[in-house]
Formats: C-alpha cells, sequence, structure tokens
C-alpha cells in the first residue's frame, strides 16, 4: 500500500509530478537502464525537472546492463545552420534604429549568462528582463530598461544614450532618463 491511496493505484504521484516535470518514469526491473537514461537525457536537453519513481521492491532486483552507455549531450549546433541563422539576424537589425535584448530565466539556465553579459557590453542595445530574469542583467549598465519603450521613428536615436538616475522624491518609484533628454519632474501617480 505504499505510495497508494490506500486503494492499490501507484500512479497517483506519478500523475502529480507530471504537472511541474519534463519526464518521468516509474522504473521496474525490466526498464529500468531505458528509463533511466530517456529521463536523464530529457533533464539535459531541457534543463527542467525530472521524476523518477523507484517502488521499493524494485531497489535491490537486478536489471539488465545499459545496450550502450548513456549518450553524450545533445550535439553542438551544425555550423551552417548557425552561420544562416547569424546572417539572417544581422541582415534583419541591419536596419534597426533601436534594438532591445529582452532576456528571461533561459539565459541562465543554458550557462548563457557570460555571452549575454558580452552582447550587452559589446552592442549598443537596450536591455530588459522577463521577471523570470531578474538579477541576470546589471540594472546598473548602459542600456537598462526596466520596461519596454516604443519610440517612433521621428524621435529614436541612431544609438543607445547611456541611462542615469534622476532625483525622485521620497517614498516614489525611481524615474531614469537618458543623458540626452531633458530631466523632467515625475509624478508619484505616474
Amino acid at each position: 500500500m505504499h505510495h497508494t491511496l490506500m486503494d492499490g493505484e501507484y500512479d497517483h504521484f506519478g500523475r502529480r509530478f507530471a504537472e511541474v516535470t519534463v519526464a518521468r518514469a516509474t522504473l521496474t526491473a525490466q526498464n529500468a537502464p531505458a528509463e533511466i537514461d530517456r529521463v536523464l537525457n530529457a533533464l539535459r536537453r531541457h534543463r527542467k525537472p525530472v521524476h523518477l519513481n523507484l517502488p521499493t521492491d524494485i531497489v535491490l532486483a537486478r536489471v539488465p546492463e545499459p545496450a550502450a552507455p548513456l549518450a553524450a549531450a545533445d550535439a553542438p549546433t551544425d555550423p551552417a545552420l548557425l552561420g544562416a541563422f547569424r546572417d539572417a539576424a544581422a541582415r534583419m537589425l541591419a536596419g534597426a534604429r533601436t534594438v532591445t535584448v529582452l532576456a528571461g530565466h533561459e539565459a541562465d539556465r543554458h550557462g548563457l549568462r557570460a555571452q549575454l553579459a558580452e552582447l550587452l557590453a559589446a552592442a549598443p542595445v537596450r536591455a530588459a528582463v522577463y521577471s523570470t530574469g531578474k538579477g541576470l542583467v546589471d540594472e546598473g549598465a548602459p542600456g537598462w530598461s526596466s520596461r519596454t519603450t516604443t519610440a517612433t521613428p521621428s524621435s529614436a536615436p541612431s544609438t543607445v544614450p547611456p541611462r542615469r538616475k534622476t532625483t525622485s522624491p521620497p517614498g516614489t518609484t525611481p524615474r531614469y532618463r537618458s543623458r540626452s533628454a531633458p530631466a523632467t519632474a515625475a509624478s508619484p501617480g505616474a
């Protein structure tokens, strides 16, 4: 009756984990090697939680040897495909008057924090993050924008001006402006 609701159904808890995992498996003596490899590969590929259910009667069971060692992590990106993407992105961005990089937790999850910082330091772009990416980008860096703004073609700058903090009355939210923009008083309700 372990891991049931006293009804003989052993998958209640497994179905609960299905809501928050990218892969799950209930191990048996017959499927353990293949299922463990499948679930671990999903973990590496998606970098999201997985769940392995190991029933107590299987813990000491002998299982068949895996057919092969666990495959290496996903192969690197095809260089030709990556080059085509870079060319297409360069063409698309070439005519842009301003560019904003919107980053989220996926950049951190996939180990791209350093590359994101290099991009933001090297290019004249603004940066913003989803709430899930809080702390991913230095909020004091030039180009930081905590919210998305839309510039009209006549007012859009050709490069991203540095941002600086303006003085705000005590108890209000700080307002930001570019060094080239005139200072304006921000009302607390704005």
